[in-house]
């Protein structure tokens, strides 16, 4: 008998020293004004550590003191009691006194004090960890306690109606949970005949897009292969009729200087170096400006290109009608426009810009 008593002692001074050490742990810690999530964390942690001996030290007193389950719970304080040795110790060097004082010297410890959290913060971790580790111990002391006094205070009739609701409202809840098990099945079917749908008419849209991608790929083929006959047939009937161009203008220029040669020689012996320019004739009131547009603008209107026998006829008509203005004084072989040329300058004027003509 002694020997229960003993160990029960033990084990509640072990209780009390765990609640002084944690007490004064929070006094100590909440004594911060600036207060820190750690710090707040580690109050509570040992917060609870006080209240779980308080719990433990009420159920221990209602145990059987012969029983396996007060030596287990026993056995459990006495892993915490190093570490809540280690603590206490700590404890003192960091506590100031609580004694008022008005000794400098004693302010000045306390001020030190004061100051010293934040250079222990990595023991302070340590001894956080260790509380959690009491935390851990006394937890499981509680629970063994716990169960032992449950299991030995409950009537077996009351264990049985008790097990008895309990097997009720498992079966509840299994039929409830089979019925959301059954509900989400027909959700998720209905969800899967979606999707399907969903894929079907995405592969549909997906093959008539493809479809109509290669008909425009065919369509854009054979434009772009019209493309280029149409532009090799116009670029060799471009070519076709610059050539016609090009010799129709030496033709032209060759007809025209015979032509000329033939005006100059007409009472003059060197035709060319004895012309004499006198009159300022303006091309708005100058006869041979006049028949020498006619004979521009016959080549131009035309329906069809003309043939150098058209060519021939048109500039020998020009020719006369010219000669026939010297002739009866209503015009000059030296006579220039406004803009300083003369009539030969101008003659070739007109039809270089006739055979530039697109």
């Amino acid at each position: 008998m002694s020997d229960a008593l003993s160990v029960v002692g033990s084990a509640v001074g072990i209780i009390s020293l765990g609640i002084q050490v944690c007490q004064g742990l929070v006094s100590y810690l909440q004594s911060f004004k600036s207060q820190d999530q750690e710090i707040q964390d580690s109050i509570k942690e040992a917060q609870t550590i006080v209240s779980l001996f308080n719990s433990l030290k009420d159920v221990l007193l209602r145990l059987d003191q012969h029983s396996a389950r007060v030596i287990a719970v026993v056995d459990c304080l006495n892993d915490c009691e190093k570490k809540l040795r280690e603590l206490q110790l700590f404890l003192l060097k960091l506590q100031k006194s609580s004694e008022p004082t008005k000794n400098t010297r004693q302010k000045i410890k306390d001020a030190r004090h004061s100051f010293a959290y934040p250079f222990l913060e990595g023991k302070l971790l340590s001894l956080r960890q260790s509380l959690q580790k009491l935390l851990q111990n006394l937890d499981l002391a509680v629970n063994i306690a716990s169960l032992y006094v449950f299991s030995t205070s409950i009537d077996p009739l009351d264990a049985h109606s008790c097990i008895s609701d309990l097997m009720t409202q498992m079966c509840h809840l299994l039929h409830g949970v089979n019925g959301a098990v059954q509900s989400q099945g027909l959700h998720i079917a209905q969800t899967s005949d979606h999707l399907l749908a969903l894929d079907k008419a995405v592969a549909i849209r997906f093959r008539d897009a493809e479809e109509i991608l290669s008909q425009f790929t065919i369509a854009a083929q054979d434009l772009r292969q019209e493309i280029v006959a149409q532009t090799t047939v116009a670029a060799s009937s471009l070519s076709q009729m610059m050539s016609r161009n090009q010799h129709l203008q030496e033709e032209l220029n060759e007809r025209l200087g015979r032509c000329l040669e033939e005006m100059y020689s007409h009472g003059t012996a060197s035709p060319g170096l004895t012309i004499q320019y006198q009159n300022v004739v303006p091309q708005k009131h100058s006869a041979v400006f006049e028949e020498l547009s006619k004979l521009h603008f016959g080549f131009l209107f035309r329906d069809r290109d003309p043939s150098g026998s058209d060519i021939a006829s048109a500039v020998e008509n020009t020719k006369r009608a010219i000669l026939s203005l010297y002739r009866d004084g209503k015009a000059s072989p030296s006579d220039r426009d406004e803009y300083g040329c003369n009539q030969a300058e101008i003659a070739c004027g007109l039809m270089t810009l006739f055979y530039n003509e697109p």
